[in-house]
């Protein structure tokens, strides 16, 4: 009977793994302060006043001045992971790595959880004069989380972002962008954007009909942003619940995307640590958890160099 038993089930070392938002916005799209993850605090000093310059000038010498600097400074968090027990009858009971596998959902939990962080810190520092709101045609909402009309994203408001970035002195080229994905599949509407005779591009950056690039801006999707917009263009600050789990959109919610140069955003971050107690004689299994210290913010006082298009709400 055992035999037969046997034979009607089979174990399989291949694992459906956990699913996990895309993590790659932020290398190399970002100024990195390496020595942030050894301190409580990063501080960045900032040139307030600029040189007066004059033309042909007659009397010497010349009045002198003097300038002050100013700072700007961002805390460094400790994530922790609540430790995972597991039993060494599991580990009997299963053909793949057990361990291995825990410790991989820890770190990427904690991966997660950190660039949720960094996203939110960056989309979330308030700037009225660099927000634009989309002008397109009414439509339903395609997060699951929201209900209602909000307007779509039109041309337009892509290039009124690119063009209020342009207007505070940032540099144009190496723009980038973190859309969630119910806002990425709006861009494949825009004709003006995905059509070869109205763009004129001979080698765009399309791969497969994927859309990577829009008006020299790079492209990331992420699911589930988590930084959105009330009706009356107030950021709604989180990402995540009091829980402790990753924030939702509330129903009426506006979402956003973040557009933005590395220049003007920075962050930091220390090397996870791992904690283990490997075959406990008093648990009789093994326990695992992590630990990682991180912190984000906009590089400048007057938060220049980030620009939000936000839905328009329409009911």
């Amino acid at each position: 009977m055992a035999d037969q038993m046997a034979l009607n089930k089979v174990l399989k070392k291949d694992l459906n793994d956990f699913l996990y938002p895309k993590n790659d916005f932020i290398n190399g799209n970002a100024m990195f302060d390496s020595q942030g993850s050894s301190v409580h605090r990063v501080e960045i000093n900032e040139s307030q006043e600029q040189p007066n310059i004059s033309e042909n000038a007659t009397a010497f010498p010349l009045p002198v001045h003097s300038t002050e600097d100013a700072n700007k400074s961002y805390d460094i968090d400790t994530l922790r992971s609540e430790p995972t027990y597991i039993e060494d009858v599991d580990e009997l009971l299963t053909v793949f790595n057990k361990r291995a596998n825990e410790l991989k959902k820890h770190a990427k939990a904690m991966q997660t959880q950190y660039y949720d962080k960094v996203a939110n810190l960056w989309a979330l520092e308030h700037d009225a004069t660099a927000i634009v709101e989309t002008t397109g045609a009414a439509a339903a909402v395609i997060n699951g989380d929201m209900t209602g009309t909000r307007k779509q994203l039109a041309r337009e408001d892509w290039v009124k972002a690119v063009s209020t970035l342009a207007k505070q002195d940032v540099p144009t080229d190496g723009l980038k962008a973190l859309v969630d994905t119910a806002m990425y599949w709006n861009l494949y509407e825009l004709d003006e954007f995905i059509l070869y005779t109205n763009t004129g591009v001979t080698d765009p950056m399309i791969t497969g009909g994927a859309i990577g690039e829009l008006l020299g801006v790079k492209i990331y999707v992420r699911n589930n942003l988590g930084f959105s917009y009330t009706k009356t263009l107030s950021a709604k600050n989180g990402y995540l619940n009091t829980d402790g789990s990753r924030r939702v959109y509330a129903a009426d919610d506006n979402m956003a995307i973040m557009m933005w140069h590395p220049a003007f955003v920075r962050y930091s971050f220390g090397n996870e640590k791992i904690y283990s107690e490997i075959d406990s004689p008093t648990l009789q299994g093994s326990v695992f958890s992590t630990r990682m210290r991180c912190g984000a913010m906009r590089s400048r006082i007057d938060n220049k160099g980030v620009c939000m298009i936000v839905q328009d709400w329409v009911s």
